[in-house]
């Protein structure tokens, strides 16, 4: 079994990057694992009528492979495995955009161990 580690977004102070991974996975899901970093994304959100930057942030993307634990729900929702060809299905509403989460899906099929760095610049009508 093998899990896609959400997107980092907060560190606590003086916070090491896998140790708020395991953290993030450990609150969010109920799941523990060794968190493997695939891919590191920098992007702006910018503001499509005004051009204007409103945010630059930048995300850490992690594999955990054979999570242990009972994948538990929180506040977010509730969660569940699915098998890959039923992801579609499951899709309301994709992080960015469907060909960002199929970029991502990508990453974690073919992850060979080698870390990306991807650029992407993010209008804020695409955010949720």
């Amino acid at each position: 079994m093998v899990a896609k580690a959400f997107r980092l977004v907060r560190l606590t102070n003086g916070e090491k990057i896998v140790e708020a991974a395991k953290r993030e996975l450990k609150e969010e899901t109920g799941l523990v694992g060794e968190p493997k970093l695939m891919a590191v994304t920098h992007y702006p959100v910018v503001e499509k009528e005004t051009n204007q930057i409103l945010e630059d942030k930048l995300m850490f993307f992690f594999l955990v492979e054979n999570p242990q634990g009972k994948l538990i729900g929180n506040q977010e929702g509730k969660f569940e495995w699915v098998a890959e060809k039923e992801l579609e299905t499951y899709i309301a509403q994709p992080f960015e955009s469907k060909k960002q989460f199929k970029k991502e899906i990508k990453l974690i099929k073919n992850y060979s161990g080698q870390i990306e760095l991807w650029e992407e610049i993010h209008y804020n009508a695409q955010l949720f």
